[in-house]
């Protein structure tokens, strides 16, 4: 017999639970415009610097924040999407890489392109939001 998902209750809202790495200059916009949905739950912000003005936000609506990737990791599958807007080349492999090591098949990483598609269309710019890392490729 097949399993089925539970559906949602009346009234209630399906959400996306998202995690964002990178609180800088291309991950406060996007904390910004992910707050203003109600079916985008940011579960969690992670910067090096504590101070960045994204963390700042985060902090002050009583998201968790962290300057460790691996907290990130460790929420397991209560994300569905960990967007990664950091602009590291080392930091993405190292991100794939720890998810590797995780039995989790559930999380999505997001590349910064797709980051900056979300944000653009967020504020239904006619143009691509240009990319503050340029030197940012695939892996």
């Amino acid at each position: 017999m097949e399993e089925r998902k539970p559906s949602l209750l009346r009234g209630e809202q399906e959400t996306v639970k998202v995690g964002i790495i990178g609180a800088g200059r291309t991950g406060t916009p996007l904390i910004r415009g992910f707050l203003q949905f109600p079916y985008i739950k940011i579960f969690c912000v992670c910067d090096l610097n504590p101070d960045a003005e994204g963390m700042l936000i985060a902090r002050e609506k009583n998201i968790f924040t962290t300057t460790n990737i691996e907290d990130v990791v460790n929420l397991g599958e209560e994300l569905d999407l960990v967007i990664n807007v950091t602009g590291d080349p080392t930091l993405r492999k190292r991100l794939v890489n720890y998810y590797l090591r995780t039995a989790n098949a559930h999380t999505i990483i997001v590349h910064e392109k797709i980051a900056r598609l979300m944000v653009s269309l967020a504020q239904r710019s006619a143009e691509l939001m240009k990319s503050l890392h340029p030197r940012v490729e695939g892996l």
